[in-house]
């Protein structure tokens, strides 16, 4: 069965997080992307040990009694990746919180490629290449430890001058590692910066697909919209999921209603659970 799912909004109290899963357990999904780890200020990496064990003990149980599962969590983002302290740091970071997705029984941790030119154009593209690999090798062990899987997620970059924009590099990097706790999160929206077609990445990812990040684009931007309101290929990200036998979980990750008034934002939540769900009916039929 092809489980629906969506992500959280990036909530740290955890009265308000309950609130938060009750919503989106109310709208029906299975699912839960966590995303308290995304922020580099999110006041989590500052737990001390009980604390951070009482604090996600408290969250699965909540999402276990509601009947929400937490497939995939976030790490952080953005990163400075410009000197071999702040990397270490981010290594740091995503160690923390893969030990919470053990807590949280979360099996997938996407992370991005490490950046160590920024947003600018990359100098030294086996570089990039070379600090990605070590920091995915140095997470690597913590992750089987904990029983997570890391994905590496493909970069929204038009001119592909950034490593890991292009989905058959994606495969050869993860082909290189070749590790069982190492596959790939396909974002759509990210998909259509770079021009590449949903089938096709889809068909080259094959069954190192893990993870989706769903929603929808158009003129070149990564607009994160409902499935179906943009330009993607939404035909053939069916077709795509149907011959590689995907039995994951279609996880949204449209733009936030929070700041809507709360009748608009219920009957947009309602439009994206409905779309994820027509979805997920044609992705299971023969």
């Amino acid at each position: 069965m092809i489980k629906t799912g969506i992500r959280s909004e990036e909530i740290f109290d955890i009265e308000e997080y309950i609130l938060e899963l009750q919503r989106i357990k109310g709208l029906n999904y299975d699912c839960v992307d966590y995303r308290g780890f995304i922020s580099p200020n999110s006041p989590l990496y500052n737990l001390q040990d009980k604390e951070f064990a009482n604090y996600f003990i408290k969250v699965k149980s909540v999402a276990d009694n509601l009947g929400l599962e937490i497939n995939q969590m976030h790490g952080v983002w953005p990163h400075d990746d410009s000197t071999a302290e702040s990397r270490k740091q981010v290594e740091d970071c995503h160690k923390k919180a893969i030990t919470a997705a053990k807590l949280l029984c979360c099996k997938y941790f996407v992370i991005h490629p490490a950046m160590p030119y920024g947003w600018n154009a990359q100098n030294d593209q086996i570089m990039a290449y070379k600090i990605t690999k070590e920091r995915i090798l140095n997470i690597l062990p913590h992750a089987k430890q904990n029983g997570v899987t890391i994905c590496i997620e493909n970069m929204p970059f038009a001119d592909k001058k950034h490593s890991y924009s292009n989905i058959t590099e994606i495969k050869n990097r993860v082909n290189e590692i070749s590790d069982p706790n190492f596959k790939v999160c396909l974002d759509t929206g990210h998909c259509h910066v770079t021009g590449e077609d949903l089938y096709y990445a889809i068909k080259i990812i094959g069954n190192d697909l893990k993870v989706l990040h769903v929603h929808d684009s158009k003129a070149n931007q990564d607009l994160h919209l409902i499935p179906y309101t943009g330009v993607l290929n939404w035909e053939g990200f069916i077709k795509g999921l149907k011959e590689i036998n995907f039995n994951g979980c279609l996880s949204l990750e449209t733009s936030s209603f929070a700041n809507l008034s709360k009748p608009i934002r219920t009957q947009l939540d309602l439009l994206n659970y409905n779309v994820a769900k027509h979805l997920a009916s044609q992705i299971e039929n023969p």
